[in-house]
């Protein structure tokens, strides 16, 4: 069986790419942030973007720890909306 993660011959996903189709990954989930698995998809699966259900987010927010804490954290520094995707960023500092 090839490799998916192949570039080259075969790399169907390279070829929408290249034909100018964005690949968006339509299930973000923490997990991809965390483990790398997003960087991942975007170096070998050309993925360019992804997005979330929004009702599923809320869902998220309310039973997972990680989300939990850290929209306590930026609540608590004082974060807007619309700051809030910059700031909740893997790696992100308060400014």
């Amino acid at each position: 069986m090839p490799d998916p993660t192949a570039t080259g011959a075969g790399d169907s996903l390279g070829d929408f790419t290249r034909a100018g189709v964005h690949l968006w990954l339509g299930n973000l989930i923490r997990a991809h942030q965390s483990t790398g698995g997003l960087a991942r998809l975007v170096k070998q699966r050309h993925v360019t973007g992804a997005t979330i259900n929004a009702t599923f987010f809320v869902k998220v927010l309310r039973a997972d720890a990680d989300h939990g804490e850290q929209v306590r954290e930026l609540t608590l520094r004082g974060t807007s909306v619309g700051d809030s995707p910059a700031a909740a960023a893997p790696g992100a500092t308060a400014g």
